[in-house]
């Protein structure tokens, strides 16, 4: 069965993570083991989120992109200085911050990682703060908001944040968008030929030209 863990990933192996960083939490054990289960990508543990952070700038910096995951609260906290850093130098990094349930946070429960007030948008918020684009998966439109995501980073070279709630990991998704994913990162060519033919017929044409001079 194809799933939306498997297409997050195929998407992030596509522009170039062969390797992911992160340190395991209650919220990414899943996700995790969709990494850990593939052969064409390596899982690097580390040992706290703000080095994760860091490892996957640099890996940026030499390979174009990179990908890191925390766990909700406490580990994307961990990592947050980091990836302000990216923010600031503009290195195209995807941090994926695994999360309680879709369920536990819109019944706004009590749950571990948090502030035990309910308020389950205040990290990402944090992050919107900074600066980065930030999205939360939805199950009616996580599709679009992966590949908006992705395509986002690959356009503008920055990084962004994706909350992944645990309950969407094992979502399953048409295995044919796989065979999709190169047409994301396809460049958008625009015909100048009419315009610079107009232009240039206008000069030699042009009976008489002049500039202003701004002082």
């Amino acid at each position: 069965m194809y799933t939306l863990a498997d297409y997050l990933l195929d998407v992030t192996k596509y522009l170039g993570s062969d390797e992911i960083f992160g340190v395991p939490g209650d919220f990414n054990l899943q996700f995790l083991d969709h990494i850990t289960h593939r052969h064409d990508m390596k899982w690097i543990g580390n040992a706290n989120e703000l080095n994760a952070s860091y490892m996957a700038d640099g890996y940026a910096r030499e390979r174009g992109f990179a990908t890191f995951v925390t766990t909700f609260g406490v580990g994307e906290l961990s990592a947050i200085n980091g990836l302000a850093g990216s923010v600031a130098e503009q290195v195209p990094v995807l941090e994926i911050v695994g999360a309680p349930t879709t369920k536990v946070q819109h019944n706004g429960g009590l749950v571990h990682h948090t502030f035990a007030d309910s308020q389950f948008k205040r990290f990402i918020k944090a992050h919107e703060a900074l600066g980065l684009k930030a999205s939360f998966l939805t199950k009616d439109n996580a599709i679009n908001q992966i590949n908006d995501t992705i395509h986002y980073i690959y356009e503008n070279k920055k990084p962004a944040y994706l909350v992944l709630p645990t309950d969407l990991v094992a979502l399953p998704v048409n295995d044919n968008l796989k065979a999709n994913i190169p047409h994301l990162f396809e460049s958008k060519q625009t015909d100048v030929s009419q315009s610079f033919e107009t232009i240039t017929s206008a000069i030699k044409t042009a009976k008489k030209t002049s500039y202003h001079r701004w002082s």
